[in-house]
């Protein structure tokens, strides 16, 4: 008995279905966001699945990001003019006798679907957004489940449970301590081929460096933490660079911690993570700032010559002085 001869499927980001409708057994859909509780704008979570009652030829899967009104029902197929423009991929292929199939998808917080382009569905707004995945085969039936919300990617930069990964930081502050007001630049490198340039339009999904003073994260501003979607072009060369700058609120107390630290999420190439970070720097806010200290090989010669002047203007006062008869 045939059900459907097309249906779409749509995974949470927590466990998947397996109830059974009658005597059909749901498929599965997971989505693993680096944030069990949901993902963050414009990270790279990985999509996987298996569209247990499928039947016939082994085909392709096609992801969207879609609002939760977009849904399709059982048998019908997933409008693409009402989902993410920007997060979609056709052509997943759908292998092996279970039909399953993975991926990644670049999360949105917020897009315009075609259909209504001067809309704007919001992710952030719990159970708004979905994660749909949509095959033809000879007749199967499709299990449904809602998407989470959108979560701020910084909730969870600071946990221990990352690694440092292969993103490298450095910044434009000499020692451990900065001023109240203090503006703090930060680069960070990785690897340009941890990533898929063909996919993304040539550049990282998103980067971001979160900033926390004492046990508050700071949100996305000048004075606080730092967002750009997408990330930096991937380039051809072996690493890619990006900088941020954020300002030490000026009214922050003195003895206050102040921490960073760097992700950046991309379609992983090969067997590199999806989302990597930096290592957490953290400084104390004193009374001053420390000034960058003159890098060595400039330093010596201006210490150099600046003794070496002095010396000559020695010489040439004590030359002009009366000289002092012996045993006057």
């Amino acid at each position: 008995m045939v059900i459907a001869s097309a249906a779409a499927g749509v995974l949470g980001f927590a466990l998947p279905a397996a109830r059974a409708f009658g005597w059909f057994t749901a498929n599965t859909l997971t989505v693993t966001p680096a944030d069990p509780a949901g993902p963050t704008d414009g990270e790279t979570v990985r999509v996987s699945g298996r569209w247990t009652n499928a039947t016939g030829a082994t085909t392709t899967t096609s992801v969207y990001e879609c609002p939760v009104s977009a849904i399709p029902h059982v048998g019908h197929h997933v409008d693409p003019a009402r989902c993410d423009p920007h997060n979609v991929d056709t052509g997943v292929p759908t292998k092996g006798g279970d039909h399953g199939f993975s991926d990644y998808l670049v999360w949105d917080a917020t897009f315009s679907p075609p259909a209504t382009p001067t809309s704007t569905v919001d992710c952030t707004v719990p159970h708004a957004c979905a994660v749909v995945a949509d095959a033809t085969f000879a007749g199967f039936f499709a299990d449904m489940q809602r998407g989470e919300t959108t979560h701020s990617i910084c909730r969870r930069v600071f946990g221990e449970q990352h690694g440092h990964a292969r993103l490298l930081k450095t910044t434009n502050v000499i020692g451990a301590v900065v001023a109240a007001g203090q503006t703090i630049t930060s680069t960070f490198t990785f690897p340009t081929g941890d990533f898929d340039r063909n996919r993304d339009a040539g550049r990282a999904a998103s980067v971001t460096d979160c900033v926390q003073l004492g046990k508050t994260i700071l949100t996305v501003g000048p004075t606080g933490s730092w967002h750009d979607k997408p990330g930096p072009w991937l380039g051809a060369g072996r690493t890619t660079t990006f900088h941020s700058t954020y300002v030490v609120p000026a009214d922050t107390p003195t003895g206050t911690q102040v921490c960073d630290r760097g992700v950046v999420s991309g379609l992983p190439d090969g067997d590199h993570d999806a989302v990597e970070y930096s290592r957490t720097l953290c400084f104390t806010v004193g009374v001053d700032a420390v000034l960058p200290e003159a890098p060595w090989p400039l330093a010596l010669p201006a210490s150099a010559l600046a003794v070496g002047g002095g010396w000559f203007l020695w010489r040439r006062r004590r030359a002009r002085r009366p000289a002092k008869l012996r045993g006057t």
